[in-house]
């Protein structure tokens, strides 16, 4: 199974990779945080072979990875996670960027930070391509005033390059 998911502090990834043997995560994160390299080493060292991870923009390294990987092996994605940039053309690029290697029909996408103006219109703008299909939104109270809210979907379609 391929797993993709932002980094930040690697809580996401090492629950992914601590839930079962056969996943492998390829990561991808702008690395802005100072702990992100540390803990990305000591979940390689931990889980060996099993963590790809890639420090830059994502709207530059998703789509040069995939292109290097598809030439040596095809290489898809079961679940997705977007959980970056919530400005300009951030979100909906990594949305259109993963749906490109989406295993297709059995795929999950994850879009967090939906509240946030840009992941929103990067999500209805795939909504209504025909990119992807909604299952669930959700909203989280983490204070006494903070609301998150995410949306789990599915990739139905891939648009060519």
């Amino acid at each position: 199974m391929v797993r993709v998911s932002g980094f930040n502090a690697g809580h996401s990834s090492f629950n992914f990779l601590t839930a079962r043997r056969d996943v492998f995560l390829h990561s991808f994160d702008i690395g802005s945080f100072k702990c992100s390299r540390p803990i990305a080493s000591y979940l390689q060292r931990k889980f060996p072979g099993r963590l790809s991870l890639t420090f830059g923009d994502s709207r530059n390294t998703v789509p040069r990875y995939f292109t290097r990987k598809r030439s040596s092996s095809p290489l898809t994605c079961d679940m997705i996670s977007v959980d970056g940039g919530h400005t300009s053309d951030v979100p909906l690029r990594d949305i259109l960027n993963f749906a490109r290697v989406a295993s297709l029909p059995h795929n999950v996408i994850l879009i967090d930070d939906y509240n946030e103006p840009a992941v929103r219109k990067a999500w209805s703008f795939a909504l209504k391509s025909g990119i992807v299909r909604q299952h669930k939104l959700f909203n989280c109270r983490f204070a006494r005033h903070r609301t998150k809210q995410f949306v789990v979907g599915k990739v139905v379609q891939r648009k060519p390059n």
